[in-house]
């Protein structure tokens, strides 16, 4: 029914807001928890390098290129160009600076235009040209740097080699008193401080001035050499963190006292892959991004030293565009867009990292050996058991080291696991787990051990296992196991006993097990077994008075009856209510107060559900249900009736979820 695909793993909180793992840092390899969408020329980029981005006051994203200024809305691209003898258009394609104004207008730097003004009541273009007869103009066509103050005073670095600021009231061009230097003509970037004292990165230098620019001092890490400035951002402290060109990234005390140095060859905590930085930024968490220019994008995390890299990888779509990236954008809504030196750019959402998926690494062993996972069991140290496909055995994952047990399948060793597909992975009470397969029967394999004791069907044994073609496998409250089959209904085995007993469907008894293969089974609060059929609905196994099935199915006469016959999974919630997830049916909640006479109420599709084909039902600690489906994760609140639904785009799975394949480990994992 649903997709062979990746595991994923999520946290089932109120807010999906946070990673699965903790320290995300010390994750294994594999486990991916950012992802971006891409956007380049075929998407209607007008050009794929990224020399600037900005948002305006209206949220529309401006990307300057070196051909054509670009504003997206989140669907597409509207390209502006110079058009020679239109006035009112672009003076000039090649984009090096953007500042976004309060009043929702755009300044724009050009490389041989000058300053160009974007009014987006009228959608046109102002400009502010280059006059060497006349000292009131901008000092060049070739505008490097713009910033616009607390005062909203228009800041404007070109080649002239002369810091100005631009009147608004009469449209004219102030030089600051800081004069012509040498250093002012190679500014890259502004940024005011909290001090409200202004950071000139140059290439010849990090220099810092007053509001009225009466004065320059030179910042330095090493007192013997200046830094060549790509990038600067403020820390929410005030600290100061430096791009440079071929010298990695360095951080500044709001007073301007050096006090880390990012780099290729430090120690782990200040360590970078490569020193040649081109953009900066922080996120609302106080994350540090980092574009480089050959080893993609980098995430700093100041207070715990930690640093995160991500890559362009051919094989996934959702990965960085390019390694070669050139500026970074935090956008008022919190997402990351980064831009490429020839791809174009990408843009991560934070909150997707509320889904983390685990994936194989050819050439590593610390990650799983296949990308399917057919099974999965939560263990109370926070390390999952992983079924792999056929062949395949299974792993102990540790979401921090990654597999640290892998048990191979083996039809030569008979106390190996056999190869079969591994169906279903449950605890037993004594610590030891139960393995149920598909066509090599039942398995057990002790606590702490490596070998397995197999259960196999034998037709001169009546106390075999009914079928070695399994679906199920767990033990109820009692310790009672109960193996649900493929082909012959549900066998039980009490603890300490030797031989299985079997409830085989019998079309002369109604009060005997449906006919169906038997998916899924839970035991409720009245010590009553619910048995998931597939197809064949659902059953009761009402165990007083000798034992007798009661059955459920649909019936599209009585609406409250049960909205699909193939039943693939059950749960009963910490209030007691029991919910049964169907393929093709969505989810169905048995209506309290209805227990005796059973009446059920969909939530599917029609009710806004993801799919209708479900693979597993969680509850969280707010009493909520994440739903695994064909169509992503949906996050039901039974309480406000309230659906919300997570596709790709947010971080699940596309090829879908396996069924019963979800665990609940001790922190609220998923």
């Amino acid at each position: 029914m649903l997709g062979r695909g990746l595991s994923c793993l999520f946290v089932a909180a109120a807010a999906v807001a946070s990673v699965w793992v903790a320290d995300a840092a010390a994750a294994a390899a594999g486990i991916i928890d950012v992802r971006f969408r891409n956007y380049s020329t075929g998407d209607g980029l007008s050009q794929a390098t990224a020399m600037a981005m900005a948002q305006d006051g209206a949220g529309f994203l401006w990307i300057g290129t070196q051909d054509g200024l670009n504003r997206f809305d989140g669907y597409g691209f509207k390209v502006y160009r110079h058009i020679r003898g239109r006035a009112q258009t672009l003076s000039d394609n090649a984009i090096m600076a953007l500042a976004a104004d309060r009043d929702g207008s755009l300044w724009v730097g050009t490389q041989a235009g000058g300053l160009d003004h974007y009014d987006p009541v009228l959608d046109r273009f102002d400009h502010y040209r280059a006059d060497s007869l006349r000292s009131d103009t901008v000092a060049s066509e070739h505008i490097t740097a713009l910033m616009l103050d607390q005062r909203d005073w228009l800041w404007v670095a070109s080649t002239g080699g002369r810091l100005q600021w631009l009147d608004r009231e009469t449209n004219r061009f102030l030089d600051t008193p800081l004069g012509e230097l040498p250093m002012l003509a190679n500014v890259r970037v502004m940024l005011q401080a909290q001090d409200g004292s202004v950071l000139i990165g140059s290439r010849d230098g990090l220099w810092r001035c007053d509001i009225n620019a009466a004065n320059l001092h030179e910042l330095r890490f090493d007192p013997a050499q200046s830094l060549d400035v790509r990038a600067l951002a403020l820390d929410p402290g005030g600290d100061v963190w430096v791009a440079t060109t071929n010298a990695g990234v360095f951080r500044f005390s709001a007073d301007g006292k050096p006090l880390a140095w990012f780099r290729h060859g430090a120690d782990a905590a200040h360590a970078l892959p490569g020193d040649e930085v081109r953009g900066l930024q922080f996120d609302r968490q106080g994350r540090l991004w980092v574009a480089s220019k050959a080893n993609g994008l980098l995430r700093i995390e100041p207070e715990s030293d930690r640093i995160e890299q991500y890559r362009h990888d051919p094989a996934n779509p959702r990965s960085l565009a390019a390694d070669r990236q050139e500026t970074v954008l935090i956008d008022r809504d919190g997402l990351i867009w980064a831009g490429s030196w020839n791809d174009g750019i990408s843009v991560h959402d934070p909150r997707t990292e509320a889904f983390v998926s685990v994936r194989s690494v050819a050439g590593d062993a610390r990650t799983l050996p296949d990308n399917p996972v057919v099974a999965a069991l939560a263990n109370s140290d926070g390390s999952f058991w992983l079924g792999l496909p056929s062949g395949g055995g299974m792993v102990k994952f540790d979401p921090k080291i990654g597999v640290s047990l892998r048990l191979a399948s083996s039809d030569s060793r008979p106390d190996a696991l056999p190869l079969a597909l591994i169906e279903q992975i449950s605890p037993s009470r004594d610590g030891s787990l139960w393995i149920a397969t598909a066509g090599g029967g039942l398995v057990r394999l002790a606590e702490g051990g490596t070998r397995f004791i197999r259960y196999r069907h034998a037709a001169n044994d009546p106390g075999s296992l009914a079928s070695d073609d399994l679906l199920y496998a767990g033990e109820d409250r009692e310790g009672t196991l109960w193996v649900g089959t493929a082909d012959a209904g549900l066998d039980e085995l009490c603890a300490g006993c030797a031989a299985f007993r079997h409830h085989r469907h019998d079309p002369a008894d109604p009060d005997s097990i449906g006919f169906g293969p038997v998916a899924h089974v839970i035991e409720d609060s009245q010590r009553n077994l619910w048995i998931a059929l597939r197809p064949g609905g659902l059953d009761r196994y009402e165990r007083d008075g000798g034992g007798h099935f009661r059955h459920f199915r649909a019936d599209p006469r009585m609406p409250q009856s049960l909205s699909n016959d193939a039943v693939t999974t059950l749960l009963q919630d910490s209030l007691g209510e029991i919910w049964i997830g169907t393929q093709g049916g969505g989810m169905n909640h048995l209506l309290p107060g209805t227990y005796r006479d059973p009446r059920f109420e969909p939530i599917s599709r029609a009710e806004g559900l993801a799919a209708d084909a479900i693979g597993a039902i969680v509850e969280d600690a707010n009493h909520e249900l994440w739903i695994s489906t064909t169509a992503g994760i949906s996050h039901y609140a039974p309480d406000r009736r309230h659906i919300t639904n997570f596709g790709p785009a947010d971080g699940t799975l596309a090829q879908g979820y396996y069924i019963n394949v979800a665990a609940k480990a001790p922190d609220g994992t998923i």
